[in-house]
């Protein structure tokens, strides 16, 4: 497995029939290659020589740690380090009337949706954080608890 050539921490925090979400902590090696080993994973036992493969990634990285989601079809992820900011000023200079809070949970939760599903959408972030994610929105579970993360399909 890729994981003991690397000799990284790394866990698989998501299983899809379709994708894989993986977290790491403090990795000590360059985030492409740590991008390009998650790519090989995927596509392990996928790979046919009558059809190609169709690969997307996405990656997002907070404090210390990086997340890397790899799919077959449009992938999105956003993972955020929980720490004090003014929520309530934030969410209202960049979020819809009905999603203002000043609750750090809720924030999070929100601010990760919104940012997973723009870069699965491949737009710019300023412009679009008003939007209501659309499309499969998975919240990342068994994670850190000072992380909040999603994951857009």
């Amino acid at each position: 497995m890729f994981v003991e050539k690397l000799r990284i921490p790394i866990s698989e925090i998501f299983l899809g029939e379709n994708f894989l979400v993986y977290l790491f902590e403090s990795p000590q090696i360059a985030h492409s290659k740590i991008i390009r080993a998650c790519i090989a994973d995927f596509l392990e036992g996928r790979l046919s020589c009558k059809s190609p493969a169709t690969v997307h990634w996405s990656k997002s990285d907070s404090a210390d740690y990086v997340a890397i989601a790899v799919g077959s079809m449009p992938i999105g992820i956003d993972i955020e380090y929980m720490r004090e900011r003014p929520f309530e000023k934030i969410s209202r200079r960049f979020f819809s009337p009905s999603e203002i809070t000043s609750d750090k949970e809720r924030f999070y939760q929100i601010w990760t949706e919104k940012e997973a599903s723009i870069k699965r959408d491949k737009l710019t972030i300023a412009k679009n954080l008003a939007k209501t994610p659309r499309g499969t929105i998975i919240s990342l579970r068994n994670i850190p608890s000072d992380l909040k993360g999603a994951v857009a399909l």
